[in-house]
């Protein structure tokens, strides 16, 4: 039971940092008929998009989104956002699967048993682990002028 919470509290903060596989871009959010955007509960994060909203401050306030310039929960329209996913365990891929796992033991290591030879072994197959997590992620991005810096686009 404790490793199963480390495992989901490490695979959580893994996914706030947020990556190509839990990422989504221009993501539209659609009023409910109250005019309420609900954010889902695996929304880790929202991020409206200013290209499409500015001058108005979108932010989310506990479970919707809040326009702080029009100091109201109403929205009319659609609005477009960066999102950042909490995706279950078996749907990650499987550098991220291994990272979080190897990262869960050695702070369940450090929880239960307390060793400071197995924190010093877990700590170097963690940073070996993220090290391929971030390969991963920098092969997969496919980064380029136009999406590293997105103002080029206009």
């Amino acid at each position: 039971m404790a490793a199963q919470q480390i495992i989901r509290r490490v695979s959580r903060a893994v996914q706030t940092e947020g990556w190509q596989f839990n990422v989504e871009d221009e993501f539209e959010l659609t009023p409910d008929v109250d005019g309420h955007i609900v954010v889902p509960d695996n929304y880790i994060r929202v991020n409206p998009d200013p290209r499409y909203h500015l001058p108005r401050k979108i932010t989310r306030r506990g479970s919707k989104l809040y326009d702080r310039t029009a100091h109201t929960y109403t929205f009319e329209d659609k609005v477009t956002a960066t999102i950042t996913l909490f995706l279950p365990f078996d749907e990650l891929p499987e550098t991220a699967r291994y990272y979080i796992t190897v990262r869960a033991g050695r702070e369940f290591q450090d929880d239960y048993v307390g060793s400071d030879t197995l924190h010093s072994f877990g700590q170097m197959d963690e940073v070996r682990a993220r090290a391929v997590l971030v390969d991963q992620e920098g092969s997969t991005k496919q980064h380029n002028i136009l999406n590293v810096f997105p103002e080029v686009r206009r």
